[in-house]
């Protein structure tokens, strides 16, 4: 099997995209669409952007499930977010500053809960330390 990853410049972040697209899903099993919309606003509140270039990447659909997507694309009221461009209604693109806070803030949620994988533990534990 091929390893499918992502990699921002300068080293900026190293993201799996198998373990990432796992972090969506055993998050929206786990919270359910109520509380996943609530933890991904929550995600977004506590992003700040730091200074520099980071690139724009796409999450799809079929990666992060509907919920998220629409959270991702609009505001509580209705608003579209100005960090995240809604290309079509299959996928938004986001910088990969965000996508990389987005992916590690629901991977510590996942993790404080109990319900990770192993792959999951892994990755929190390469979070962790740095690699």
């Amino acid at each position: 099997m091929e390893n499918r990853s992502l990699e921002a410049p300068f080293g900026e972040c190293f993201l799996d995209l198998q373990v990432e697209q796992e972090v969506w899903r055993v998050a929206q099993v786990l919270y359910g669409r109520t509380a996943l919309s609530a933890l991904v606003e929550e995600a977004l509140r506590a992003y700040r952007r730091s200074p520099g270039y980071s690139p724009v990447t796409r999450l799809h659909v079929a990666q992060i499930g509907v919920d998220a997507l629409r959270v991702l694309s609009q505001d509580p009221h209705g608003r579209r977010r100005l960090q995240v461009e809604s290309g079509s209604c299959s996928y938004v693109e986001v910088r990969m500053a965000l996508r990389t806070h987005l992916y590690r803030y629901l991977l510590q949620q996942v993790f404080n809960s109990t319900a990770a994988t192993e792959s999951l533990m892994e990755a929190h534990l390469a979070m962790d330390v740095g690699l």
